[in-house]
């Protein structure tokens, strides 16, 4: 069989340590409350690898970076290139092996960060724990705002960019081509390595020897040699590490579906239920956290009654579907926990009209719209939408926040004369404030039970409905929610 030409293109990735932490506290290797270190993270994808029959190779030490070398041989028809590699391995002729496509995955880390870059075909078995938005976010940090812009309407490579003074916000992310790519830099005027590069690294470039900054790695091309791979990786740590950011970039970060990022996060949710389900059958009323809701709403709400069905075809009947309450009541009180979320990844939520006729039917994951706890950043909000993950950065959502407190500002009425917030703990205790006043419904419910708004205020003929909520994070969407609700509710 013919071999195929060595291939010397180096794409270089970056750990996402939050999903190596989550994934080892969901397989019970260490508790919720445990703190781990990077040397930790290298051991488990260490055994990860392992597991899948790569063996680690001895090192050379590298400046700057500990290197941790995984191997494995396959007998198919391609050689890896040994040369690249030959500074840190103590067996220069590890790749010299006719009629093997050799994989390798290379693990370069230091105290807080971890690189990889790999040979042969081991990027799937690697690419379950990469930061999908590495490129992007080194990216944001070195591009002007005015390019950027044009960088991002050509290429679409960025989701929740803020662009001039309208949101962007797409459902996915499409990376650029390198000839796309290079036809975007000739447009704004510059090349890639002179956009992104410092002076000091930009010596070792020409025009074929980095070929993409893609959302979630950066490529360089045939040219490059280790030592410089190692300056490169110096870099993008420098650039991460800077505070200061040139623009407001992927905002919105979409979890893929499949992967293991976002199958973290849909466990994360059904702990999250698992713990509201506790304090409904210990008698607690605070359990709202998670709204119901499809993402066909209009046909969902209108539904004159609803079905929980299960994998087995066993049917629940609920005729007012408003809260997880109504869906915890067909539960059982002695349920396990693994038996509860198993229900929750098999069961459907099935709408009828009036004449039986099916209106929505999906998994019970894609109704429930929330936040799922995130404790790794700060500056991070993790929110389950219609079945997606989505991920919030605060200055993304401060942005939207001081538009949209402006745009609430000017349409609040003052004649309707609402108290100020002032010291108010809570939406209640602000709604409370106002029982003392005339003409004044203070939680208004129809029959059904269901909620119409916090108060109505009654002037002249006219009823106004009035939502309180405290701030504009991710309560905006339950408020939206709660007024399409209420709209159906009172037509």
């Amino acid at each position: 069989m013919k071999q195929a030409k060595n291939s010397k293109k180096i794409s270089i990735y970056m750990i996402n340590n939050d999903i190596v932490t989550m994934e080892m506290r969901e397989n019970k290797i260490i508790d919720d409350n445990t703190d781990v270190n990077i040397q930790e993270i290298i051991q488990y994808l260490s055994q990860r690898l392992k597991s899948k029959e790569y063996d680690s190779v001895p090192t050379n030490s590298v400046n700057d970076y500990n290197v941790c070398f995984m191997f494995k041989k396959t007998f198919m028809s391609r050689k890896a290139n040994n040369d690249f590699f030959s500074p840190i391995l103590v067996d220069k002729n590890l790749f010299d092996v006719n009629s093997e496509d050799n994989r390798a995955v290379v693990l370069f880390y230091n105290d807080d960060k971890i690189y990889a870059t790999t040979v042969g075909m081991s990027y799937n078995d690697i690419a379950p724990y990469i930061d999908d938005y590495f490129g992007i976010k080194v990216l944001g940090k070195c591009i002007s705002q005015e390019k950027f812009e044009v960088f991002n309407q050509k290429t679409q490579a960025v989701t929740g960019y803020e662009k001039l003074n309208n949101s962007s916000y797409r459902n996915g992310c499409s990376l650029a081509t390198v000839k796309k790519l290079e036809n975007v830099l000739k447009e704004i005027g510059g090349k890639l390595y002179k956009e992104l590069l410092p002076e000091s690294i930009q010596k070792f470039f020409s025009k074929e020897k980095i070929s993409i900054v893609a959302k979630s790695s950066i490529g360089f091309g045939n040219k490059l040699n280790f030592d410089q791979l190692i300056q490169i990786l110096n870099w993008a740590s420098e650039v991460l590490d800077n505070e200061n950011k040139n623009v407001i970039m992927n905002g919105v970060e979409i979890i893929k579906k499949n992967s293991k990022e976002y199958d973290l996060f849909v466990s994360r949710a059904k702990n999250e239920l698992w713990i509201l389900f506790q304090k409904y059958l210990n008698g607690d009323t605070e359990i709202d956290k998670f709204d119901i809701l499809h993402k066909e709403s209009d046909e969902f709400l209108k539904a004159s009654r609803y079905e929980l069905v299960n994998k087995e075809g066993e049917v629940s009947r609920i005729d007012d579907l408003n809260s997880l309450e109504e869906i915890f009541k067909c539960f059982s009180n002695t349920i396990s926990k693994d038996i509860f979320c198993k229900i929750l990844d098999e069961m459907y939520i099935v709408s009828y009209d009036e004449n039986d006729n099916t209106l929505t039917s999906d998994k019970f994951i894609n109704h429930i719209s929330g936040e799922i706890p995130y404790e790794y950043d700060d500056n991070t909000k993790v929110i389950i939408i219609d079945g997606e993950i989505i991920k919030l950065n605060s200055d993304y959502i401060k942005n939207i926040d001081d538009k949209l407190s402006v745009k609430i500002s000017e349409k609040i009425d003052e004649n309707l004369n609402l108290l100020p917030w002032q010291n108010s703990a809570n939406e209640t205790e602000y709604i409370n404030k106002h029982s003392s006043m005339g003409s004044l419904i203070i939680h208004p419910k129809k029959p059904c039970g269901v909620e119409l708004c916090d108060f109505i205020i009654k002037q002249g003929n006219i009823y106004k409905l009035i939502f309180v909520k405290k701030g504009f994070d991710y309560n905006v969407r339950d408020l939206a929610s709660q007024i399409k609700v209420s709209k159906q509710l009172v037509i």
